[in-house]
């Protein structure tokens, strides 16, 4: 079995969640880095950005709510 290329660690907070990792493969002269992994969602009808937390809670509107094909990351329609 190979050696983990990735060390990842998941905050499973009440209110957001968040993904950090650091690579093992960096030499060992470069200084480790930890990053946090920026996460594409849903932001506003039709609006996607990638941001570092992620809301621990699920909104589900009523299908009247918002416009057809607002409640979807674009494209997610043509992909069948």
């Amino acid at each position: 079995m190979s050696e983990a290329r990735y060390a990842v660690g998941v905050d499973l907070g009440t209110t957001h969640c968040a993904l950090s990792y650091v690579d093992l493969a960096s030499g060992k002269d470069d200084e480790i880095a930890q990053a946090m992994l920026r996460l594409p969602q849903l932001t506003a009808p039709g609006a996607v950005e990638e941001l570092f937390l992620l809301p621990s809670f699920l909104y589900l509107p009523h299908p009247t709510s918002l416009p057809p094909g607002t409640s979807c990351f674009p494209g997610a329609a043509s992909r069948g």
